[in-house]
């Protein structure tokens, strides 16, 4: 171990006179104190955990630095290095400037603006799966009256839907209303011992399976097949995030061409 690697009741000393910035490891030019040790210290250690966190810093610190030291009298091409560090802190720069006007300038679309995309859209978006309106119950085999559940299925009505869900309270082992949301049905053939395909099964409104265990009951009130156009509540989101990219991407196109622009009309730009 280095030399200035103290003891951990010696750290915990240091640590508590550094309100003066006192550096508590100093190597060739560069300096390590408390404030910056602070910024990255977990939450919640207790002080034997803290210490050893800050004798693992100060050593990968130190090494960092040796690491630096030596590859800089080891390495030719500073000037090379030194053009990427530029580019990086002007792109790194430029980028957190751009934000910062997004987050400024740039308003998420109103409702009738993402329908509007939407309609003058809509074949761009097509499912990949099919989608499905409905209830899906999972219920144990010793679960009573079945059949009378079935028939409140059959007929969601308010009343029925509150009498559905008492009985799941009591009984079920999972119970999933969608009927005001599309939902993927490749979630739920993953939650139930189908035979049959996708295709067949949105062709009947209520099915029951069975396995040793289980009864498992799957209304479908409302179904979208593969391929078919994505109802608008299912594809609201992705027209949000395209239209944010497209209004983002426009006032930065904006911005950089006044930008030059103005540059031009300044006599700023010489080209030669």
């Amino acid at each position: 171990m280095l030399p200035f690697f103290v003891s951990c009741e010696k750290i915990k000393t240091q640590v508590k006179r550094i309100g003066s910035e006192t550096p508590i490891v100093q190597l060739g030019g560069e300096a390590l104190y408390q404030s910056d040790i602070e910024t990255i210290l977990p939450e919640g250690l207790s002080d034997e955990d803290r210490t050893v966190f800050i004798e693992n810093y100060i050593k990968k610190w130190v090494i960092r630095n040796l690491m630096y030291e030596t590859a800089s009298k080891n390495v030719d091409n500073s000037k090379e290095i030194e053009q990427l560090v530029s580019d990086y802190r002007k792109s790194l720069t430029i980028h957190r400037y751009q934000q910062k006007l997004i987050q400024q300038r740039i308003k998420e679309p109103s409702e009738s603006q993402i329908k509007e995309y939407y309609d003058n859209n809509s074949e761009k978006f097509q499912l990949k799966e099919s989608l499905v309106k409905g209830l899906f119950l999972k219920l144990p085999k010793t679960a009573p009256k079945i059949e009378e559940l079935k028939q409140l299925i059959a007929n969601q009505t308010p009343e029925n839907l509150q009498e559905i869900e008492k009985y799941s309270y009591q009984y079920a082992v999972n119970y999933e209303y969608f009927g005001n949301n599309w939902v993927p049905l490749n979630d739920l053939m993953r939650k139930i011992p189908f035979t049959e395909n996708a295709s067949d099964i949105l062709r009947r409104k209520l099915i029951t399976v069975e396995d040793e265990e289980f009864i498992y009951i799957l209304a479908i009130n409302e179904f979208k097949e593969t391929g078919s156009i994505e109802p608008y509540d299912f594809a609201k989101d992705k027209v949000k995030v395209i239209l944010m990219n497209i209004n983002k991407n426009t006032y930065l196109t904006n911005f950089e061409e006044e930008l030059y622009n103005k540059a031009q009309r300044r006599g700023d730009i010489k080209i030669n």
